[in-house]
């Protein structure tokens, strides 16, 4: 993976760590990290967590001839995982911490100076076990390299 593809990702994972409630969030996200396949468990202590996945849909971008720089964009999914306290009010705080998300999301996070574009695409909810549900944001932007190193 090329170093600025992973300087963006690693930037992505520092900006999701500021979702705390000392910023003016709903909830502290406990866990944020990078992984490289979907877990197959993880300790409900360190909910709410967000994994931002290495997969993810990558596509040249597309500029005209006088764009100075070559570069992809690229649509990232990130998993969440969250348990509310308690089962009857697990739709309210899940809300709250979707909430959270599209704060963070529409907060423009800075990814400069190797990424723009940054925009929020989806929220999928793939589990609803009250109280846990998991489900994949996804967001995308727009990484910038330079053409002799790629």
């Amino acid at each position: 993976m090329n170093n600025i593809r992973n300087q963006v990702f690693e930037l992505l994972v520092a900006s999701l760590k500021t979702i705390k409630k000392s910023a003016a969030y709903n909830f502290d996200v406990k866990t944020v990290e990078r992984i490289h396949q979907t877990l197959e468990s993880i300790d409900s202590t360190k909910f709410p967590a967000v994994f931002v996945l290495d997969a993810g849909i990558e596509t040249p971008e597309t500029f005209d001839a006088h764009s100075p720089r070559p570069g992809h964009n690229l649509e990232i999914p990130c998993v969440f995982y969250f348990k509310g306290s308690q089962n009857n009010l697990v739709e309210s705080e899940f809300s709250k911490f979707i909430s959270d998300l599209s704060k963070w999301a529409y907060s423009n996070p800075s990814f400069s100076p190797h990424a723009d574009n940054f925009a929020l695409v989806s929220f999928e909810t793939i589990l609803s076990d009250p109280p846990d549900k998991i489900g994949i944001m996804t967001v995308k932007l727009t990484y910038w390299f330079d053409r002799s190193n790629p």
